[in-house]
């Protein structure tokens, strides 16, 4: 590359409003994939991120932490062994401050991811999709902390949870809580 000349030289990166990584479900494989865009593309001025993939690494999360302009964040993990690291997710505390819409794609979420959650006062909508949800982390969502949040239970759905568990979204939300 010296040879040529081209070993200081400088690449403008492209600003991105809007990025899109889904991986296939069967795909297992670990693959740093923000890592490698970010090598192209400026996530500075970042709005949205949907971010489904096998599973995410401190390289990623340190990434993510850095869109300090995101106004949504959709994430999720295929590998059913791991939950999604919401300290390592939320270590800028100034994504409290943009993020409106929060979406979860999970095996299970505990009492500590709500807990983390609940420190986001400028959430709008809190869309939470996972195979198993226990009554002690459900007991963590309080009306009184997501205020001015929707909550939106995609799975599981009502019919698939305990009487206990939806007996408390009716009495602390609404009746016949979705």
């Amino acid at each position: 590359n010296h040879f040529f000349g081209t070993a200081n030289k400088k690449y403008t990166k492209t600003y991105l409003n809007c990025l899109r990584i889904e991986t296939n479900l069967n795909y297992i494989k670990k693959i740093n994939f923000l890592e490698f865009f970010s090598e192209i593309y400026d996530f500075s001025k970042l709005c949205k991120i949907v971010y489904h993939v096998y599973e995410i690494g401190d390289i990623e999360y340190s990434i993510i932490s850095k869109m300090t302009s995101l106004k949504f964040i959709s994430i999720g993990i295929y590998n059913s062994k791991e939950c999604i690291n919401y300290e390592k997710l939320f270590n800028n505390h100034e994504l409290f401050n943009t993020i409106g819409y929060v979406g979860i794609y999970v095996s299970q979420i505990r009492k500590r991811d709500i807990d983390i959650l609940k420190n986001n006062k400028n959430l709008k909508t809190l869309r939470i999709s996972c195979e198993t949800i226990d009554y002690d982390t459900i007991l963590g969502i309080k009306k009184n902390d997501f205020k001015n949040t929707m909550i939106i239970f995609e799975r599981p759905v009502r019919a698939k949870r305990s009487v206990e568990i939806n007996n408390y979204l009716d009495s602390e939300f609404q009746i016949n809580f979705p």
